[in-house]
């Protein structure tokens, strides 16, 4: 019987709000650790709704926030011997779980010279994670360090755009919500998959913005939205981009 990952997130928040602090936190561990490789369409919810409701719980649960740190640090440590998560998961998903996770705890300033420390370390580690760098490199006001790491932007908004088109049709082969419960945890994954892409697009446009490229900061959003093949998913990213 195949496992439901989002059935197993369903179940922290049932347990988070019942006051099964511990039944919680053992849920949203798991999701963070296994949900990808039973099903690559929840990366969206993971690294956002689901770390949202793990560093929630902590509010209530403190320990469900030494347990959240731990999992960071340990990625850190591994991104800093030049290891990362195994399969299609390497060192750029580490780098992603860490950023993600440091945003949810209110610690995003540890991000930028978590980057620094990979470039000194090994530049080829920095160049995998370099666009996800970008929105630390950006608040820090690195523009110059940014506009080495920045890809390509067209080249780079097709690849977002085609991960996106490819998490949402696999969705969309999905058997349809069968009741309310069902309906919000659909929308919520659409939902995730157009946020990650639009934060994408952003990136770039900020960057653009503070160098000799500002003009083309508008006919990139124009390019991006171009190509969103589902129309609702196209109107939810135009809302998100300003």
């Amino acid at each position: 019987m195949t496992i439901d990952p989002m059935a197993r997130l369903d179940a922290g928040r049932a347990a988070a709000k019942a006051g099964r602090y511990a039944e919680a936190l053992a849920e949203y561990q798991w999701f963070h650790d296994e949900s990808l490789a039973i099903d690559p369409a929840v990366y969206g919810v993971r690294l956002s709704y689901a770390l949202s409701d793990w560093a929630k719980l902590g509010e209530s649960y403190p320990e469900a926030l030494d347990a959240l740190r731990s999992v960071r640090d340990r990625k850190v440590q591994d991104l800093l011997r030049g290891c990362g998560g195994p399969g299609q998961y390497g060192r750029r998903s580490w780098f992603h779980d860490v950023t993600s996770i440091n945003h949810y705890l209110g610690e995003d300033d540890r991000n930028y010279p978590l980057f620094r420390q990979l470039l000194e370390l090994d530049e080829a580690v920095a160049r995998e994670c370099g666009d996800l760098a970008l929105t630390y490199l950006v608040a820090a006001e690195d523009f110059e360090l940014a506009g080495r790491f920045v890809p390509e932007s067209k080249a780079s908004v097709q690849g977002a755009a085609r991960r996106l088109n490819e998490g949402v049709r696999r969705l969309q082969a999905r058997p349809g919500p069968t009741d309310s419960r069902e309906s919000i945890k659909f929308a919520m994954m659409f939902g995730g998959e157009a946020q990650l892409y639009a934060e994408h697009v952003e990136l770039h446009r900020t960057v653009m913005s503070h160098t000799e490229r500002r003009a083309e900061s508008d006919e990139l959003r124009e390019f991006a939205l171009s190509l969103v093949e589902d129309d609702s998913i196209r109107e939810k990213t135009r809302l998100l981009l300003s």
